[in-house]
């Protein structure tokens, strides 16, 4: 595959990356930009679920609340705000299931002195209406989605670092064929998010591997249990290409598949595999998507909790490429050199952590297109290059570190970013 990228250099031009910038601690209220509108799910809830909860939540949930305590304020009285709110309470591939129901439906607000008279007999036939009557014809956020994983129990802490799940990507279509997304993944402390259990994800990958040359990715939404919570939105402007994978013709999934494999219930459609452990071997790497970190509140907690992703869109287009190779070669790899980079990033090495997330082929040209996957060329300060290596975020050593270093890094992807 490396001879075919290479191959065709000459004839593809380079796609501008952009990341999303850092997911901050979600809001307990979601943004009210943060899910698009979309006509007939609106109109289906102005008609369904907004008279009953005007009715029934407001006393709490309105917005200031007038009861004994200030809730969530999704009972609010703009219906259009109300809307994009209560959608993060629905599970599109389980109603009964949703929040909206089991919580809305469980008279909790009795414990506060107030008596709603709401019970899950109420309210599902009303949510399945929302359903049916509309909000059934809005994007679907599973549309372009990855297999399932269990998350795993004993999650390590913020201190203790991460474990990294393996999610398949065959679902996306049978031309993806043993393509994975790995995420790492840790405890967050209930303190910091309000008493509520969560999960912090951070450098999601993709892997390409089968037959497609490249594919950009667009809006990335981790999914819990079927559902994505509009609150954990860092990641939604994500738009990335990503090439073939030079690392190996093999999937990690098939170089170390689960034994016994563990069928996890397809909330999603994708009857696949996941996969969660630490990187224990050498397997093909891919280039983070975005460097950001992301929250995910806990749903059932860590052993029941399934996780999965999903896309705004894929699409498959062709590879990106240096353009200014000749400085790459003059003034990048001699600092991999120096700095013995290829001890950790090159066939031979023993950090199979290391190779997930960069591997340096032999290849000139090949390296340098390897480099620039990692680059942000609208942001260059924001590239991965200008944050691992150097030692301004996670656990790599400063490698980089020195002014000479660092200038000659964002000079050279300022160089690749430069109009033609």
């Amino acid at each position: 595959m490396a001879k075919i990228l290479l191959s065709a250099i000459a004839l593809f031009s380079i796609v501008l990356n952009s990341e999303a910038h850092f997911s901050r601690l979600p809001s307990t209220v979601p943004s009210d930009s943060s899910t698009p509108a979309c006509a007939d799910g609106q109109a289906a809830y102005e008609a369904t679920v907004f008279p009953l909860v005007r009715n029934k939540c407001i006393a709490c949930h309105d917005s200031p609340a007038l009861g004994p305590e200030q809730g969530p304020e999704h009972s609010v009285a703009d219906v259009a705000v109300s809307y994009r709110r209560m959608l993060s309470y629905l599970n599109i591939s389980n109603l009964a299931s949703s929040r909206l129901v089991t919580k809305g439906g469980n008279n909790h607000c009795s414990s506060y002195g107030v008596e709603c008279g709401v019970t899950k007999a109420d309210i599902t036939p009303v949510v399945q209406a929302w359903w049916d009557q509309g909000q059934k014809n809005c994007v679907d956020v599973a549309k372009f989605a990855s297999g399932s994983v269990i998350v795993p129990e004993k999650l390590p802490t913020r201190k203790e670092g991460f474990t990294t799940v393996s999610l398949s990507l065959a679902g996306l279509g049978p031309e993806y064929g043993s393509s994975i997304l790995q995420v790492d993944i840790q405890k967050f402390s209930a303190k910091e998010t309000e008493g509520v259990d969560a999960y912090r994800l951070h450098s999601p990958r993709v892997i390409i591997l089968g037959t497609l040359p490249a594919v950009r990715f667009k809006g990335i939404r981790f999914l819990l249990n079927g559902k994505w919570d509009s609150r954990a939105n860092g990641y939604t402007s994500v738009e990335k290409t990503v090439n073939h994978s030079l690392r190996s013709p093999r999937s990690f999934l098939e170089v170390d598949p689960p034994t016994p494999p563990t069928p996890v219930t397809p909330f999603i459609g994708f009857p696949t595999f996941g996969r969660v452990e630490p990187l224990t071997r050498a397997g093909p790497s891919g280039p983070a998507l975005t460097s950001a970190s992301l929250i995910l509140l806990s749903d059932q907690g860590e052993g029941k909790d399934v996780l999965s992703v999903a896309f705004d869109s894929v699409e498959v287009v062709l590879p990106e490429f240096c353009r200014e190779s000749g400085m790459f070669e003059q003034t990048i790899l001699p600092l991999v050199k120096s700095r013995t980079c290829t001890a950790c990033h090159s066939d031979g090495s023993k950090d199979a952590t290391a190779l997930a997330k960069f591997f340096i082929p032999e290849n000139k040209s090949a390296a340098c297109a390897e480099f620039l996957q990692r680059a942000r060329l609208d942001a260059p300060m924001q590239s991965t290059l200008m944050k691992v290596p150097t030692g301004v975020t996670g656990d790599h050593l400063p490698l980089l570190s020195k002014p000479e270093q660092k200038a000659a890094l964002l000079n050279w992807i300022k160089a690749e970013a430069a109009p033609r």
